[in-house]
């Protein structure tokens, strides 16, 4: 009994061995890494190894799917450029346009989360060491910024604001106490000390009044 033949339209694929030193990426390869989705790739990488096989055209060398797994396990020397790996082939040569199209469902039809699910059954701390960002998963990882406190006296405007300079005099609190200021121009840490002696007693309640200058 005679075979049936196989129409060569129907693609079949089956895993081979390459020299990943030899494997040649896609120049229009549109897919990017951020930097931790490259740090999350690795760290899969070395966790669990070489699991999704890179794909290849029927000419044993042209990379369709796997840039970036190529790309790390050679810059982080988890193997060296002689070494053979699992390709996934297909049973005849695709076109450049089957090629594109490939390329780009195998980065994109990836389907969903459901994300009730994904908050139900996982740490989100472990959902985040896995690969997914905070603002995926809903979460403001943002501090507010605390109001300034107001001071007492008659300035009520910020710490920032009190900038001392050589030759000026100021008075701290009720009872007349003068701090008399007569600094050169070449000693800037002291006008910075000055600044910070006002500032701490501005902030505790002092009333600070500049006299002259």
């Amino acid at each position: 009994m005679k075979k049936k033949a196989v129409d060569p339209k129907i693609l079949t694929w089956h895993t081979e061995q390459r020299r990943i030193g030899d494997l040649v990426e896609w120049e229009k390869n549109p897919r990017l890494l951020t930097q931790k989705e490259a740090h999350d790739l690795a760290c899969s990488l070395e966790n669990f190894g070489y699991v999704e096989t890179v794909v290849l055209n029927h000419d044993g060398k042209s990379i369709i799917g796997g840039h970036q797994r190529r790309r790390i396990m050679l810059a982080e020397a988890m193997v060296n450029p002689d070494a053979m790996i699992d390709v996934r082939m297909p049973s005849r040569q695709l076109s450049v346009k089957e090629a594109e199209e490939l390329a780009i469902r195998l980065n994109r039809n990836t389907g969903q989360w459901d994300y009730d699910k994904l908050a139900n059954e996982f740490e989100v701390e472990e959902l985040i060491t896995w690969g997914f960002d905070a603002a995926e998963l809903g979460i403001d990882l943002s501090e507010e910024e605390p109001e300034p406190e107001k001071t007492g006296g008659s300035d009520e405007s910020s710490e920032s604001d009190i900038h001392v300079k050589p030759g000026e005099s100021w008075c701290i609190g009720t009872n007349g106490s003068k701090i008399t200021v007569a600094v050169h121009e070449g000693a800037p840490g002291v006008l910075s000390i000055i600044d910070a002696i006002l500032s701490h007693a501005k902030k505790v309640g002092l009333q600070i009044v500049k006299v002259n200058g």
